[in-house]
């Protein structure tokens, strides 16, 4: 998948690489973490190399290592995880599936486990291509996505993103959401 967008917007390609190395910060001496929607795993590379173990799951693996797991049809090894992280894949979850989605998520954790979901916002749509936008079915507001996290944790930390630039910056300027949360 990485590959596949090196050959289509080699920018973007730095922007993804951006987000997970944000990620390998914030779990950074965590000993199990759990990667949702891996893909090839070609990226999760940065984050193996900051934690104990990574499991990687895709519903369609595309890369060696990456289990098969649809993790609307349940948690992955219940309470095993310390921490668990999703990028760019709740956007793709129906809007009514989200509850199931971020409860199977909290299930495969440990107590006081971390999640950290990263997603594009509702207010990039307008400015994304035509397949994105036909295939981004549940993009949210900042709001929104942190109204659906308390559902499942607490704390919940909002943080945007533009670009490679993490920030505070304004709700309704931000490209890409990140939701951090604590079971």
């Amino acid at each position: 998948m990485l590959r596949e967008e090196w050959l289509r917007d080699p920018k973007h390609v730095g922007f993804v690489l951006a987000r997970f190395t944000f990620v390998s910060k914030m779990l950074a001496g965590l000993n199990r973490v759990l990667e949702v929607g891996a893909g090839d795993g070609l990226a999760s590379e940065i984050v193996q190399r900051e934690v104990g173990e990574l499991t990687l799951t895709d519903r369609s693996p595309r890369g060696d290592g990456v289990l098969e797991h649809d993790i609307l049809g349940g948690p992955v090894d219940p309470g095993g995880f310390d921490a668990a992280f999703c990028l760019d894949v709740i956007e793709h979850i129906e809007p009514g599936l989200t509850w199931t989605f971020l409860e199977n998520m909290a299930d495969s954790l440990r107590a006081k486990g971390l999640v950290i979901v990263g997603a594009p916002s509702i207010e990039s749509l307008p400015y994304a291509s035509a397949p994105a936008r036909r295939e981004h079915v549940n993009c949210m507001s900042q709001e929104h996505l942190r109204a659906q996290m308390r559902k499942h944790f607490d704390p919940v930390l909002m943080l945007g993103q533009n670009d490679s630039v993490i920030h505070t910056g304004h709700p309704r300027f931000l490209h890409y959401l990140w939701a951090l949360g604590v079971k």
